[in-house]
């Protein structure tokens, strides 16, 4: 029967860098228990990483919208000198007499994203990346069928509701408008 080990012992072998037969002799127990004793302390070291206990809610840290140190150093600097980059960079575009194309042309880009959002390519997909599914209305679909006028109502609706978009389209300087068939 083994040997039964305190406390104190076992807080001995787990702090102990000694070699697992030095520790076994002199606490009168197997080396596998010295080595069981060891993986005890490597599991709850990877198991307690410190910090709060699960469950309960965060406290302290910055509030959301709270800028970081390094904005506000930036802004402090940038008011400091009395200069405003945005400013700066849409006078430096501005001046055609003074300013090469090539210089004006980084300022444009560089506005850029303040004046227009970059835009994402968004893949639509239906339920689980599935194809998506159209459903239509079976009872609309035979009125369009037998009313000429319904058509022609709907229709007038869809070219009322984009024609804001077609009157910017025409502003173009690459538009090119849709002659009907037969002109």
């Amino acid at each position: 029967m083994p040997a039964k080990l305190t406390p104190a012992d076992t807080a001995a072998i787990r702090e102990s860098q000694e070699p697992t037969r030095v520790l076994a002799a002199r606490h009168g127990v197997s080396k596998n228990r010295v080595k069981e004793i060891r993986a005890e302390v490597r599991a709850g070291a990877s198991e307690d990483r410190g910090g709060r206990p699960p469950g309960y809610p965060k406290t302290g840290g910055r509030l959301p919208g709270t800028p970081n140190k390094r904005t506000v150093y930036a802004r402090q600097i940038i008011e400091e000198h009395g200069a405003d980059p945005v400013e700066m960079l849409a006078k430096t575009m501005r001046d055609e007499a003074n300013v090469p194309l090539d210089i004006r042309i980084d300022c444009a880009k560089a506005l850029l994203p303040y004046v227009y959002p970059r835009l994402a390519a968004v893949e639509v997909t239906g339920r689980d990346g599935d194809p998506v599914q159209v459903e239509h209305d079976s009872a609309l679909f035979r009125m369009m069928r037998e009313d000429d006028a319904l058509v022609e109502r709907m229709e007038a609706i869809i070219i009322e509701q984009t024609a804001p978009a077609r009157r910017e389209r025409a502003l173009e300087p690459s538009y090119l408008p849709e002659l009907p068939s037969g002109a």
